[in-house]
C-alpha cells in the first residue's frame, strides 16, 4: 500500500516529458471543479463526493504539467506508471477507503530523493542511469 502511494506521488524530476504518454487515459480531461484552487482536503472531498476520481485528478495534473512544461522547464520527467497507479488507488479506495490524507494524490518529488524504479539524477544528465532500488524514507512514508 505504501509502495503504491509513494510511487503514485512520484512525479519525479528525471528525463524529458513525453506529451503522448497520457493520451491513452480513459478519464475525461475536464472536471466539475477547478483543481488549481483546491487544497488536499478539498481534493479528497471531491473524491468522496463523487466529483473526481484519482485517475481524473492525475490526468488533470499531467495535462497541466504538459501545458506549462515548455514555459517553466521545471520538470525533467514524469512517472510513466502514474495513470496505472491512480487507477489502482481508485480500486483500493472503492474497496477499503483511503489510508491517509495524501492517498492517491499526485506530488512532485525532487530528483535528489530516491523513488524506486526511477532515476535519482540531482539534475545531472550523466546520472540518468542511476535508478533507485528503494524509496527514500520520506517517499515511503
Amino acid at each position: 500500500m505504501k509502495r503504491i502511494l509513494s510511487v503514485l506521488l512520484a512525479l519525479v524530476l528525471l528525463a524529458a516529458l513525453c506529451p503522448t504518454a497520457y493520451a491513452q487515459a480513459e478519464a475525461p480531461s475536464f472536471a466539475v471543479v477547478d483543481i488549481t484552487e483546491m487544497d488536499i482536503p478539498a481534493l479528497q472531498q471531491a473524491v468522496d463526493d463523487g466529483y473526481l476520481t484519482y485517475e481524473q485528478i492525475m490526468v488533470l495534473y499531467l495535462e497541466r504539467i504538459e501545458a506549462y512544461a515548455d514555459m517553466y522547464h521545471c520538470l525533467i520527467s514524469v512517472s510513466k506508471t502514474a495513470l496505472e497507479e491512480a487507477r489502482e488507488c481508485d480500486r483500493i479506495y472503492r474497496e477499503s477507503g483511503r489510508t491517509s490524507l495524501l492517498f492517491g494524490l499526485p506530488a512532485i518529488i525532487k530528483d535528489n530523493i530516491n523513488v524506486a524504479g526511477m532515476a535519482t539524477t540531482n539534475g545531472h544528465r550523466y546520472l540518468a542511469g542511476n535508478i533507485a532500488r528503494t524509496d527514500a524514507p520520506v517517499v515511503a512514508g
